[in-house]
């Protein structure tokens, strides 16, 4: 892959590859990893994966998992996961069996409430709502689409003279404005770099100049990497565009809404970067759980009532949150400066040439979208209303185009492993009603009770076990489990996700009254992995590649030494 070029990338004294070059090199490795797999079975009517070669490598591209449960074996305990998938491509649903299940799904969006209300998440959705993880997908067909649209209609009073009675405010907010102006009084900075133009103020000038030219807005949410890379590349794009579009009397602003003041570096030096180090997942896991273990012993410290994970998470934060690298922030600085510089040039001494930017990039902060409705005339865009979060101001502002940066939800392990699809009815068992009291609010590491008598050598085998038992009381563990103790989640710290061992069904073969019914319990054998989604036990590097490879050999070595592989009399030890 590097052959061609592997001295020229060394020669720029950097190890940080561009993101195409990234892109290009898991393109590498995802053909690799297919070209050493066996030929898919047909993805028609639906698929068990029993019948595949042992050893073999079966990579499939296009599937969404949207079940896994619970399948009996001969005794009637659980003996198999089956996990349930439909082909993107055609619908059809493929099964696989398993007895060891690794669950790394990685993260979904995380879309703030009110574009959740007006439907972003919906195939069908009418508004041009987009989040930066499918960006490249969608932002040139919405351009194109937007800057069409634009052009006919060249200038403000036209636009409104053929929009009348179409596109009408927000009505009904229900929001105090009697003590709050309609504009964003957001803390300009001294430099004047931070543009702060309010929906008011823009209202007011097409006012006074009817006759300027159309406007295409767009607003990026967000103050992370992504949020600064989608607002450089759709500058750019719209740049490109408008300078196409020969005098059609366009232009652009994109404006950037972030919360915070300012847009703040992201923390890479190397003392730093020693949270991304294996032994600072040992560290944070260590620490967690043992806090989780005392918990219940009043006990104060120096940071008063805050947990160990939340202090370690928050010191930790300026790595990888709401932070860009210091070079895109340096893009982006010169190209407002550029646009500044521009602004105050004296055009006409420059003769013929009319090529000057007119894209604009401003930068709203201490600012949030609080309320969003797709805009009545059917073209995509968004009416918002923006509240400052220092005065509590609000105002009202119509965007074309809403690229949303805000982040990954890491939780969507739970819908798969503990959700019912209505798309694979059948006679397996939905993994939720085996532990009605589990409860999936919270994942929790875990560490032995710091009684001398408890035994150091304690496995997962006990944990497990343990789990059935109030978290509070870890000597305890009750000989036949109870359906009322609430049962919190654990994970193991070589990510095994620490389930009951055993569940309670009704047995069948007794006549009894529901008040004397006779309960059977039954054994759940196989083991579930997680990875990519345990930030709040094994530290900020869990959902980045910093620990991939470390991780992936963990998770191989505890499938091995605690998997479930048919083995009936090991499973009795296994820990």
């Amino acid at each position: 892959m590097f052959a061609k070029r592997l001295v020229d990338f060394i020669n720029r004294a950097t190890f940080t590859p561009t993101r195409l070059e990234f892109a290009d090199y898991l393109a590498w490795v995802a053909r690799h990893v297919t070209s050493s797999s066996p030929p898919s079975a047909s993805s028609s009517g639906t698929h068990d994966s029993g019948t595949r070669k042992e050893n073999s490598l079966d990579l499939c591209y296009g599937e969404r998992v949207v079940a896994v449960e619970g399948v009996r074996g001969a005794t009637g305990d659980i003996d198999f996961l089956r996990v349930s998938s439909t082909k993107s491509s055609n619908g059809s649903i493929r099964r696989y069996l398993c007895r060891n299940l690794v669950i790394s799904a990685g993260g979904i969006p995380r879309v703030p409430e009110p574009f959740q209300d007006i439907g972003f998440e919906s195939p069908k959705k009418s508004c041009h709502v987009i989040h930066t993880s499918t960006f490249l997908q969608h932002i040139d067909h919405i351009l194109r689409k937007i800057t069409r649209s634009a052009s006919a209609y060249p200038n403000q009073s036209e636009a409104r003279a053929n929009s009348r009675g179409t596109r009408q405010p927000i009505e009904n907010l229900g929001l105090d404005r009697s003590n709050s102006p309609s504009s964003i009084n957001s803390v300009p900075s001294t430099d004047g770099l931070t543009s702060c133009s309010s929906a008011a103020e823009l209202e007011s000038s097409e006012e006074s100049h009817p006759e300027e030219p159309r406007k295409i807005k767009i607003a990026v949410i967000g103050a992370g990497q992504s949020a600064a890379e989608t607002l450089l590349e759709t500058y750019s794009r719209l740049k490109s565009l408008m300078a196409s579009a020969n005098g059609l009397g366009t232009s652009g602003e994109i404006d950037l809404i972030i919360k915070q003041g300012h847009l703040r570096p992201s923390d890479d030096s190397p003392f730093s970067n020693e949270v991304f180090n294996p032994q600072s997942t040992d560290f944070f896991y260590g620490l967690n759980a043992e806090e989780l273990a005392s918990r219940s012993i009043p006990q104060p410290t120096r940071h008063g009532r805050k947990k160990v994970k939340d202090f370690l998470l928050e010191e930790a934060a300026a790595t990888n949150y709401a932070v860009v690298n210091p070079e895109t922030l340096s893009t982006l600085y010169e190209t407002m400066y550029s646009q500044k510089v521009e602004q105050g040039m004296d055009k006409s001494q420059f003769g013929g040439w009319s090529q000057f930017n007119n894209v604009k990039i401003n930068i709203i902060n201490y600012t949030e979208i609080i309320l969003a409705e797709v805009n009545s005339s059917r073209d995509g865009s968004v009416d918002t209303v923006l509240e400052n979060i220092l005065t509590r101001t609000t105002t009202r502002a119509r965007y074309d185009a809403v690229i949303l940066g805000t982040g990954y939800c890491r939780q969507s392990w739970k819908g798969i492993l503990f959700g019912k699809s209505a798309e694979c009815p059948g006679p397996d068992i939905n993994l939720r009603t085996l532990w009605p009291n589990l409860s999936l609010d919270t994942l929790h590491g875990f560490h032995p009770s710091s009684d001398p008598s408890n035994d150091d050598g304690l496995t997962n085998s006990d944990i497990v076990s343990n789990g059935l038992s109030d978290e509070n009381d870890q000597a305890s563990c009750l000989s036949e489990p109870s359906i009322e103790t609430p049962i919190d989640l654990k994970i193991a710290r070589n990510y095994r996700l620490l389930l009951p061992e055993t569940f309670i069904e009704p047995n069948p073969s007794s006549v009894t009254s529901p008040e004397t019914e006779n309960l059977r319990i039954r054994k759940f054998r196989p083991t579930v992995w997680l990875q990519g989604c345990n930030e709040g036990t094994h530290g900020i590097s869990d959902s980045l590649l910093s620990v991939l490879s470390v991780r992936s050999g963990e998770i191989f070595d505890g499938i091995k030494e605690e998997g479930w592989f048919g083995n009936v009399s090991k499973a009795t030890t296994r820990p």
